[in-house]
């Protein structure tokens, strides 16, 4: 009996040492499986999505064609005030002075109602005794005398609106 017992003991403590080992193995085989599946998934969704499909017909491209313009002519703005600035005072009747050699005068608009970019027109009677440079917004200018050349006028107009000032171009 002896030796029953002592052979039971030692399938025992065998057990508790190889149980470990079987759950592991347990593991290890389900994670294959497992990671065999996952792999074939795609391959066999593929396999499925490549059949053809129902041939679906194209819609039409959509043509945009703007809109003609209005043929009815443009009204021209009702301008109210006018007004030309230089030297840091809004210009009168009597005009200004400028004096060759002397830096460009820089001169401004500002007209009523508020335009962007309004049509701005700046000339000069007497384009040998002064050259203009207008700004990209039109609403100022250089004026730079080049000769002298007494009384000249500046005209500057936008739409129907014009203003006339006297400029005296002299030497010093």
């Amino acid at each position: 009996m002896a030796a029953v017992g002592r052979q039971k003991i030692q399938d025992d403590d065998r057990l508790k040492l190889v149980r470990p080992a079987v759950t592991g193995m347990v593991f290890l085989v389900a994670a294959v499986i497992l990671g065999t599946a996952l792999m074939l998934f795609p391959i066999i969704r593929e396999k499925t999505a490549s059949k053809p499909a129902e041939v679906v017909p194209e819609t039409p491209k959509i043509t945009h064609i703007p809109a003609r313009p209005s043929m009815a002519p443009t009204p021209v703005p009702d301008i109210t005030s006018f007004k030309l600035f230089t030297y840091g005072r809004e210009l009168d009747a009597d005009g200004f002075t400028a004096y060759v050699g002397d830096k460009p005068v820089t001169l401004s608009v500002e007209i009523v109602p508020y335009m962007s970019h309004p049509p701005v027109n700046w000339t000069v009677s007497n384009s040998e005794a002064a050259k203009m440079t207008i700004s990209d917004d039109r609403k100022s200018c250089e004026f730079t005398p080049l000769k002298s050349a007494g009384k000249i006028e500046l005209t500057v107009s936008c739409y129907e609106t014009e203003a006339v000032f006297p400029v005296y171009v002299w030497e010093r």
